[in-house]
């Protein structure tokens, strides 16, 4: 499955036109033979930019409590006085509620962190921290962006010098492929792990599907990881049917389309971000139909996405332009009802509502 996606579809803009320029990179599924995670065959090494990219998810009410959900698995499997460190923490918010939650030792890293917390350090984690000596180390939506994921969790074994557990959250594969979403297939996800992939990785190792199937959590004994290997790779062709079956599987936006209808994408993150670049990409013209982004996270509102320059509009503003007969895509089911529930209490125009899966 090969084609070109944009880089960074996080990544805001100022002006349309930047963001239609932003650059586009190649994308080609392969699959690693030995512990059967996919990967981008043509990958390069992406560089954020911490002022442009927003992958903040915490505004959400679901969003929120799926973290709040995965910090009760951290707390109830082994307890506030643990030493834990958040290896990639983002913008922090899973940490603060860590924090929140009674943990006093506490440590993270991101060199895109731009908070003032002072237990997280703007760096990443090299070998000049050994050993860290943590008991748990939280690796939330990080490894799918390591090349070599497993020679890298090795490393971090070394880095902490003592045994522990590695609490791993990654997107689904099985949920991708059992949903036909390839637009969950993103530049800068370079792996694409299975629950397969954990069972090959550590021998002793929990696995659970989260946030309603979509993400995995993995909870994986330091003694019982895998050594690294080189990849054995295979080409990924069963794949190439998702993304052929884009005309079905997007029905309800062909439908909308052929009859004038004017789309608005809720979601400005990745699926939204590139459902939106894919349709545009297979008719230039729909543009036109496409009335814009909503996302409720501040940080992206005005701005403009990544591929196709479309406006990322602020729930107000949407309430202030949608008009009746408009057709609201909800590109996550997950935010089905927080969507519906802010529509049907204050969208006075008679719109119609259709949910992705």
């Amino acid at each position: 499955m090969k084609f070109l996606l944009p880089t960074v579809p996080n990544q805001v803009f100022e002006t349309s036109e930047d963001g239609k320029a932003s650059e586009l990179r190649s994308f080609d599924l392969y699959q690693d033979d030995n512990f059967r995670f996919y990967f981008n065959n043509n990958f390069e090494e992406v560089v954020y930019n911490s002022d442009t990219y927003q992958n903040e998810q915490g505004h959400s009410s679901f969003f929120l409590s799926h973290l709040q959900s995965v910090a009760g698995v951290v707390i109830s499997r082994f307890g506030l006085h643990s030493k834990v460190v958040e290896v990639g923490c983002g913008k922090g918010h899973f940490f603060s509620i860590l924090g929140d939650s009674g943990f006093k030792e506490l440590r993270g890293f991101d060199k895109s962190y731009q908070g003032k917390d002072g237990r997280i350090e703007k760096r990443y984690l090299n070998r000049s921290d050994l050993p860290l000596n943590a008991d748990v180390l939280i690796l939330r939506h990080v490894l799918e962006h390591v090349q070599n994921p497993v020679e890298f969790l090795n490393e971090l074994r070394e880095i902490n010098g003592k045994h522990c557990h590695f609490i791993v959250e990654v997107p689904s594969t099985d949920w991708i492929i059992c949903n036909h979403a390839f637009w969950d297939f993103t530049y800068e996800h370079v792996n694409y792990f299975t629950e397969e992939s954990f069972q090959r990785i550590f021998e002793q190792c929990d696995i659970t599907q989260v946030f309603n199937g979509q993400y995995l959590l993995a909870i994986g004994d330091s003694n019982s990881l895998s050594g690294s290997q080189s990849l054995q790779k295979s080409e990924a062709r069963s794949f190439d049917e998702l993304y052929s079956d884009l005309s079905s599987h997007s029905s309800p936006l062909y439908y909308a389309l052929l009859h004038g209808s004017r789309l608005w994408i809720w979601g400005g993150a990745t699926k939204g971000v590139l459902i939106l670049f894919h349709l545009l990409r297979l008719r230039a013209d729909y543009s036109l139909s496409v009335a814009g982004i909503v996302d409720i996270n501040p940080s992206k509102q005005n701005k403009f996405c990544a591929g196709t320059g479309v406006k990322i509009n602020s729930p107000e503003l949407f309430l202030a332009k949608v008009e009746s007969g408009d057709v609201i895509i909800i590109v996550n089911p997950n935010y089905e009802v927080e969507v519906r529930e802010f529509l049907s209490g204050m969208c006075t125009k008679s719109v119609s509502v259709v949910v992705l899966t």
